[in-house]
């Protein structure tokens, strides 16, 4: 970062301090991690950590246009339509920069030979329903 002409403080806190510094926003960058089991997750998670008053939105950023595209997204039942639609938030969210992705590290996973549709799929999920046996 130094390279970079970026000055870095690290500042430690202890582990019984984490929930008060977090809910607090006293912070400049907090690495965190989220998981979704779906593609579609998204529906669900988006009014949490994107929307202006969202409980896990972290950042504390967010706006009317936002919050508008998230709502929209939920009340969607066309698999094609939320996916256009949570495409569309996430995007106008981005823009804010007070959540960016960093990476999609590798998965790895072990499974008898023949299982179909299981195993390491990025920022996708796998659907129960689409999981068995080859035949």
């Amino acid at each position: 970062m130094k390279k970079a002409g970026i000055k870095v403080k690290v500042v430690n806190v202890a582990e019984s301090k984490f929930s008060d510094t977090v809910s607090s926003g006293n912070y400049q960058v907090l690495p965190m991690a989220w998981q979704a089991t779906s593609a579609m997750t998204f529906v669900v998670s988006a009014p949490q950590l994107y929307t202006s008053d969202g409980s896990s939105n972290f950042s504390y950023v967010g706006n009317k246009k936002i919050d508008e595209l998230v709502k929209k997204a939920g009340n969607l039942s066309d698999y094609d339509e939320q996916t256009k639609a949570v495409n569309a938030a996430e995007k106008e969210a981005f823009k804010l920069y007070g959540t960016i992705p960093v990476s999609n590290p590798a998965s790895y996973l072990g499974a008898k030979k023949g299982l179909a549709n299981y195993g390491p799929s990025g920022f996708a999920g796998n659907l129960p329903q689409d999981i068995g046996w080859q035949k």
